[in-house]
């Protein structure tokens, strides 16, 4: 890009600047008085061109945050993600906190204030978050932004820099034999063996969700959790007792060949609990997941 001047029949003078776009030699006047102003126009210029050039390569700088989301989540039900449910709570709670912003116009301390506000709000059965809710929401904020920049929606993520942060959950029973033996008499037959599994096992929610019979030895009396089922990303191996391999038998002789999920309701996986006692299940069985 070039500055130049041009005299006028009158003898004052007329600047322009030249450049080069999509190939083409252009030569345009500006409303400059002096060099100063025809510099400051000239850098203008530039910017509009390069910003052009970005744009062009398909980045979309009008598109927004929700609708971006949507495309996400038909991104991840394309590549059959078996975390889709819950990563449709977790892309649903960011819709509402970013709404209709442009989802360029997002950065690192949008991010980071609203994840601030999460760490004050409770769970769903009371209490603060725990961090490992939090470590979950930002792994998605970063997938969610990394995905955008890979389909040139944004030419880079506002998340890569927010680190997770460490995790002191502890597992602990909190379910008495008593309470155990009283939510087994309430609950419908269908939910009755995740919660003797979840019992005698300490398997988390999602793994006995997603148990699948290539996982289940029923011989060998034993469970094998692969590094991908797991929290810790570590191959896990769980011994079956008379009752469980009882049944898991009985189970067995009425599986499904289509999706071959261990626990289905009416012909589908089961994904989560809808019952009037299933928040107080989920609390008490698997109540260190919350």
């Amino acid at each position: 890009m070039s500055i130049g001047k041009r005299k006028r029949k009158d003898g004052s003078y007329s600047w322009f600047i030249q450049y080069s776009l999509n190939g083409k030699r252009v030569t345009e006047t500006i409303p400059a008085r002096t060099e100063r102003q025809a510099r400051i126009y000239e850098a203008k210029r530039l910017a509009e061109i390069e910003q052009a050039k970005f744009w062009n390569e398909g980045y979309d700088p009008h598109i927004t945050f929700e609708k971006w989301c949507c495309e996400y989540l038909e991104i991840k039900k394309a590549q059959d993600r078996k975390t889709l449910y819950n990563m449709k709570i977790e892309v649903r709670r960011f819709i509402e906190y970013f709404g209709n912003r442009t989802l360029n116009s997002i950065n690192t301390s949008d991010l980071e204030k609203y994840l601030h506000q999460r760490k004050q709000q409770n769970g769903r059965y009371g209490g603060k978050l725990k961090q490992a809710t939090i470590n979950r929401e930002i792994a998605r904020l970063k997938n969610l932004f990394e995905e955008a920049v890979r389909n040139k929606k944004i030419q880079s993520n506002p998340a890569r820099h927010i680190k997770l942060q460490s995790e002191n959950n502890e597992r602990t029973r909190i379910l008495s034999m008593e309470e155990y033996e009283t939510l087994l008499e309430n609950l419908p037959d269908h939910l009755k063996d995740i919660v003797l599994l979840a019992f005698n096992t300490g398997m988390r929610r999602g793994e006995i969700l997603g148990l699948k019979w290539e996982n289940v030895n029923l011989k060998e009396r034993k469970i094998v959790l692969t590094s991908s089922m797991t929290k810790t990303q570590r191959q896990r191996t769980i011994p079956l007792n008379d009752e469980l391999a009882k049944m898991l038998d009985r189970r067995n002789k009425i599986r499904h060949l289509e999706h071959n999920y261990v626990f289905h309701y009416k012909d589908k996986p089961i994904k989560e609990f809808k019952h009037e006692h299933a928040n107080w299940l989920t609390s008490k069985i698997f109540g260190s997941m919350i």
